[in-house]
């Protein structure tokens, strides 16, 4: 049974205590839309305990509202960063793919956030984050497709007419789900608090990176403004309630070890950024007749010599300030 909640605001006071700090709040390891979470179990959270989306978030925006005019507004502004190293980026933030490490199957988002923690995030160096880190996302699966099944809001590629994406491998199952609210927004927001708590040193720096990888929806063209808004609200509700969940407490503290320990071994952090170029350009053969696929892969060629340098860079655009909102 689905849990009502219908004010998330006490909980940036919750956030406020764990971490010492006032953290930004606007509404495994990296998933894609169309490939969610097992929301038959496997998180911290038992079904009475999962909040209903539905009844916490607000209505998706009607035809004409001041948010839908936003939303559209939105749209127009981020088709300008086509092709810019956000862009990139972006695509970059998309990937969905289940990497191999050592013969060993593990979510490639889970190095989302190599470069702000400091350490190489896999089985191998961190089991227990990786356990953490894909069970706190299955949670948050769970109360983001109530709402997003309730309100079946089509995604900009398919009612604009910016049609370009920057991960044409998912679109046609993207159009055939949800917008509202973001699942990746949900996922990193999430994977964001959560990590923020392992590794307090570093939480402002990996809560920007949280909020730029649920920006990344809106610079690929596949979420509204709306949609990410409604991302981190579902994500700080979820972790609000996770703070009552033994194992995942217990979860935490050996993971923050785990950090401690692996960075103790100064390793050089890296990540696979060009595994989104090898989807895309594989995708591009495949489907000779898709004229986006192939003008995609062509832009993510410099994905060949990415690093934690370039990431930087490419996200030092403020979104915020890009699209005229302060």
């Amino acid at each position: 049974m689905l849990r009502s909640k219908k004010s998330v605001g006490f909980r940036v006071v919750i956030f406020a205590f764990i971490f010492g700090l006032v953290l930004p709040f606007t509404t495994s390891c990296q998933r894609s839309e169309e490939s969610k979470p097992d929301n038959t179990g496997g998180g911290y959270l038992t079904d009475g305990q999962v909040i209903d989306s539905v009844e916490l978030l607000n209505a998706a925006p009607k035809d004409g509202s001041a948010a839908k005019e936003l939303d559209l507004e939105v749209v127009k502004k981020m088709k300008n960063l086509e092709g810019s190293s956000r862009w990139i980026q972006a695509a970059a933030d998309a990937n969905d793919v289940t990497k191999k490490t050592e013969g060993r199957e593990e979510p490639g988002a889970c190095e989302q956030f190599n470069c702000q923690i400091g350490i190489n995030i896999n089985e191998k160096n961190t089991p227990t984050l990786v356990k953490l880190l894909t069970k706190v996302d299955v949670d948050g699966g769970k109360v983001s497709e109530t709402a997003k099944k309730k309100y079946m809001l089509p995604r900009p590629f398919v009612t604009t007419d910016y049609k370009e994406v920057c991960s044409p491998h998912t679109q046609e199952s993207l159009s055939k789900n949800g917008a509202y609210p973001s699942g990746h927004t949900t996922a990193g927001w999430l994977w964001g608090l959560t990590l923020a708590k392992v590794d307090p040193e570093n939480a402002s720096r990996i809560m920007e990176r949280a909020r730029q990888y649920g920006e990344s929806r809106l610079v690929c063209n596949v979420h509204w403004l709306t949609d990410v808004q409604g991302g981190r609200d579902l994500a700080s509700a979820v972790f609000a309630d996770l703070q009552q969940s033994k194992d995942f407490q217990a979860d935490v503290e050996k993971a923050a070890q785990e950090v401690k320990e692996t960075r103790g071994k100064a390793e050089t952090v890296k990540k696979n950024w060009a595994t989104t170029l090898e989807i895309t350009k594989k995708f591009a053969k495949e489907h000779p007749e898709n004229e986006t696929a192939k003008k995609v892969a062509e832009l993510l060629e410099p994905l060949k010599e990415w690093s934690c340098e370039k990431e930087v860079e490419a996200l030092a655009v403020d979104i915020n300030s890009y699209i005229g909102r302060q």
